[in-house]
């Protein structure tokens, strides 16, 4: 029998997230800039915004920080790491797979514009 899949929310990628790191949630959500706290952080807002799981500003405020630039800031540097460093990408698969495997929905959803004919949502590619 499978599993209804669940869509994610920034809990559980944090959840996710500090178990595949070894690194307690306090420490992640704490304002420390460790690097053994600061790859797991990263990792959480880079997973929570490429899954669109809520806004910057929510993400920020379940890691623990008040403006949203440092989430796009963790979007940007965990995308540039993956494409140069293939650990990276290990790590990215990993946490993924940790989620699918829970049966989280890990499909990136698609954009979606308002269209201007229409008023309706449509969906592009």
């Amino acid at each position: 029998m499978e599993r209804t899949k669940t869509s994610l929310t920034t809990d559980v990628i944090l959840t996710a997230t500090s178990r595949y790191y070894q690194v307690p949630i306090r420490d992640v959500i704490s304002k420390t800039r460790h690097r053994r706290v600061m790859t797991p952080r990263q990792m959480v807002h880079f997973l929570s915004y490429r899954y669109k799981v809520d806004s910057l500003e929510n993400i920020a405020t379940a890691t623990g920080l008040k403006a949203h630039a440092t989430v796009l800031h963790s979007f940007r540097t965990v995308k540039l790491e993956a494409e140069l460093y293939k650990h990276k990408l290990a790590e990215v698969h990993a946490i993924t797979a940790n989620l699918k495997d829970l049966g989280y929905n890990t499909a990136i959803p698609k954009k979606r514009r308002r269209s201007i004919y229409a008023g309706k949502y449509k969906t592009f590619s």
